[in-house]
């Protein structure tokens, strides 16, 4: 009797010291499980006073036999489960019991000899994989051990190790644990310079491959053909679990490659370990991702040119010059009525000819004889000063205040501008928005990125382009440090990168909190920036304020230069020529004519 209430104390015990991995933060206070696979009387108290204890220490529990565990389990979460069996019957539990996703603490009730202990070895290492520890008790009763087996890579055979065996991880003593380690990471961490294989797709900017012309489908390529942001990163990972890295080019006929699938079965039967190259999420679960490191918009881009600034071009600027006119003839028809009106004699030559002259700022008016005209020349004369100082500013602002071209700024105002849109055939119809595929339908088609954006330039058009490449297009087309090619606001569609991993791969969580703390730390949006060129995205974002900081000061100069104006020199000259010709014909005249009327 005593020797079971003994028993039943280092029971408690373990019992005490599962409650506190319960009420952990560590394992978000789960449900314990607990299974019978003992026959005996005692077991079943044994199992009795540890869900007793349980309750005590305010944990869920549920107590099961072994033939309800299966369904039970399936209809829960967040369970850890707790096993209490013997080595004979661990063999069943491996086989029907354990899931990928659950957790499992396996107490096994006698004591071991080293037979025992080789036969509890080799069940722990097909279990190496998942999460379950292993708890043995000492001679005396009074120490339960906590041991796993961490799978680790074998640097000769690149396979797992087959030496690999349990592994003391923790300790329960009088109702408390040494440590707070019961599930260790059992993910490979160090692949010991065994391969790691990667495909390579072609994405700008995250993957540029130089002779892609004369390379085959899943051809191995160095690292110096390569250049790209997610190059970059894989080269980090590759790093980060002491691996070599190998690269083989994934072919496509376009930049498009994340359209292809004849590559996920090399993941699936691990010729693969992962694939990269401005890949995201299309592929379901046949693979494992690496979580989003990039976004990449889509967007509708459009070539724009400013008016040119001339003195060619100057009168129609100044489109409020017909109100002058009018009221320049106004003026002559009114001074002629009023000197016939006084029976003054008139000369209607000399009244257009001198009101002009007046309007121009060149000559005088008549002389006014009566108080009405003087009047009427006080106001003309008003009328001239201020279409000097209409001509005046105009001519400051058309030279020196340059407005921004017509801009625009949603897919609407695209869409409803007229302009003609240059779409790839093969994937113009890439949005399923009714409005966009009645556009996409009326569109010119190009063959190639090249291509759309040459076609854009030439004929003042529009396409589809990502902002990668957006970025090198303004650069490269930007004039006098000025964009010609503008972007709108809206974005059309936004793809959300992801690498792809093998599935159930040993290093997969690795590798996706590799990628999240790169991003997290803004490092792959760095590399990203590094790729399509610091200088090149740079000199686009330049380019795009100048055209709008242009528009409105004078960072340029204000001054207005003399070939800017070289049209009144040139109505000046001519008038001198004619003038001349006249001088010239009067005195011809009059040599004819003596007493001929000049």
């Amino acid at each position: 009797m005593l020797v079971q209430d003994n028993k039943l104390m280092h029971d408690a015990s373990l019992a005490r010291c599962i409650a506190e991995i319960a009420n952990t933060d560590t394992f978000r206070k789960p449900t314990i499980a607990i299974i019978n696979q003992n026959e005996s009387r005692y077991e079943d108290t044994h199992v009795e006073e540890s869900a007793k204890i349980l309750a005590e220490e305010n944990v869920l529990q549920l107590v099961l036999t072994h033939s309800e565990n299966s369904n039970a389990i399936k209809n829960h979460e967040n369970l850890l489960i707790v096993i209490f069996t013997d080595i004979k019957k661990i063999s069943s539990f491996v086989n029907e019991t354990v899931n990928q996703e659950m957790k499992y603490l396996v107490v096994v009730n006698e004591i071991f000899e080293e037979k025992s202990f080789e036969q509890l070895n080799k069940i722990a290492y097909k279990l190496q994989h998942h999460d379950v520890t292993f708890i043995v008790k000492d001679l005396f009763n009074i120490t339960y051990t906590f041991l796993t087996t961490v799978p680790k890579m074998n640097r000769n055979t690149c396979n797992y190790d087959d030496e690999a065996k349990l592994t003391p991880i923790n300790t329960c003593l009088k109702g408390k644990l040494v440590k707070e380690t019961i599930f260790p990471d059992k993910k490979i961490k160090n692949l010991e310079k065994c391969p790691f294989n990667v495909g390579m797709a072609k994405s700008y900017p995250y993957s540029s491959i130089d002779n892609t012309e004369t390379l085959q489908n899943l051809q191995p390529i160095n690292e110096s053909q390569i250049r790209g942001s997610d190059l970059e990163i894989i080269k980090i990972i590759s790093h980060y679990l002491n691996a070599s890295l190998n690269l083989y080019y994934i072919y496509s006929v376009d930049d498009n490659s994340y359209k292809n699938l004849e590559y996920v079965p090399l993941l699936l039967n691990g010729t693969f370990d992962a694939c990269a190259g401005g890949l995201y999420r299309i592929y379901g679960d046949l693979v494992s991702y690496s979580g989003i490191y990039n976004r990449q918009v889509v967007v509708w881009v459009y070539a724009v040119q400013r008016d040119p600034v001339s003195w060619q071009t100057l009168i129609t600027k100044i489109s409020g010059f017909y109100i002058f006119i009018l009221f320049y003839f106004c003026y002559c028809f009114i001074w002629i009525t009023f000197c016939n009106v006084d029976h003054v004699t008139v000369s209607c030559r000399n009244t257009f000819l001198n009101g002009w002259g007046a309007l121009m700022g060149t000559s005088s008016l008549q002389d006014s004889t009566t108080f009405k005209q003087r009047l009427l020349s006080v106001s003309y004369l008003i009328l001239c000063l201020h279409l000097s100082a209409y001509i005046g500013v105009q001519l400051y602002s058309f030279f020196t205040i340059r407005e921004p071209p017509a801009m625009l700024k949603t897919n609407d105002q695209i869409m409803e501008s007229g302009r003609t849109a240059f779409l790839i055939m093969d994937s113009k119809f890439f949005v399923e928005d009714e409005k966009y595929v009645a556009f996409a339908n009326k569109s010119e088609n190009c063959t190639h990125f090249k291509d759309c954006e040459e076609k854009t330039m030439i004929h003042s058009g529009l396409t589809v382009i990502t902002e990668a490449y957006f970025y090198s297009l303004q650069a490269a087309t930007a004039v006098d440090h000025e964009a010609r090619v503008l972007r709108t606001a809206e974005n059309i569609v936004t793809m959300y990168h992801e690498m792809i991993v093998r599935k159930n791969s040993p290093f997969s969580d690795k590798f996706e909190k590799i990628v999240q703390r790169l991003f997290e730390a803004g490092i792959c949006d760095r590399l990203y920036l590094e790729a399509i060129g610091l200088l090149i995205e740079a000199k686009a974002q330049s380019a795009n304020s100048n055209i709008m900081v242009n528009s409105y000061t004078c960072e340029s100069g204000c001054a207005i230069t003399v070939s800017q104006i070289a049209g009144a020199i040139y109505v000046w000259s001519l008038g001198c020529l004619l003038s001349f010709f006249v001088f010239v014909l009067e005195v011809a005249v009059n040599k004819k004519n003596p007493n001929g009327l000049r």
